[in-house]
Parts: structure tokens; sequence; C-alpha cells
């Protein structure tokens, strides 16, 4: 069986799209399981982010309940040991009380 030159050159277009398929669809096949994968990192990133920021805060939140102890410590040191006897105050529990809002 002897083909034409159409033939031949038909038969070989033929061939590179279905080459060309093939290799669309291994691409997209490859894409999507790096996708899966891309989404599982992300999301565990994410977890592990936020649990970051909350423990950042707890710590600042810390720091910050130890400086206003610390200052009523010595603001109540102050007061017994009679310094400053006559002036007013400056530090009061209330004011370093943290507010809610």
């Amino acid at each position: 069986m002897s083909l034409t030159l159409k033939q031949q050159i038909f038969l070989g277009y033929l061939v590179m799209v279905l080459f060309t398929l093939i290799v669309g669809a291994y691409a997209i096949w490859g894409l999507r399981d790096l996708n899966e994968i891309t989404a599982d990192v992300i999301f565990a990133d994410l977890k592990i982010g936020e649990k970051i920021i909350k423990l950042n805060d707890s710590t600042l939140a810390q720091d910050l309940y130890e400086k206003r102890f610390l200052t009523l410590q010595q603001a109540d040191a102050e007061n017994c040991s009679g310094a400053g006897q006559g002036s007013s105050n400056r530090f009061s529990r209330k004011s370093l009380q943290p507010s809610l809002h």
C-alpha cells in the first residue's frame, strides 16, 4: 500500500496532534498533583502561622503584665517606705489595669 504525498502529510500531522494531546494530558495530570501538594503545604503553614501569631501575642501580653506588676510593686514600696509623703501618687492600680475594648 503506497500512500500519496497528501496522505503522508495528513498522517504526519495526525501523529503530531496525537503526541501533543498525550503530552498535554500528562502536563495537566502533573499540575493537578502539584496543586494538591501546594494546597496541603499552604494550609499547614497557615495553621502554624496562626499559632505563631497567638504565641507572639501571648508573649507580648505577658511582658506588658510583668511591667505593670513591677510598676505597682515599686509604687507600693514607695508608699510603704514613706517616700513622697504629702505628694499625690502618680500611679494607681485602676489606671494600670488593662482596658477591655
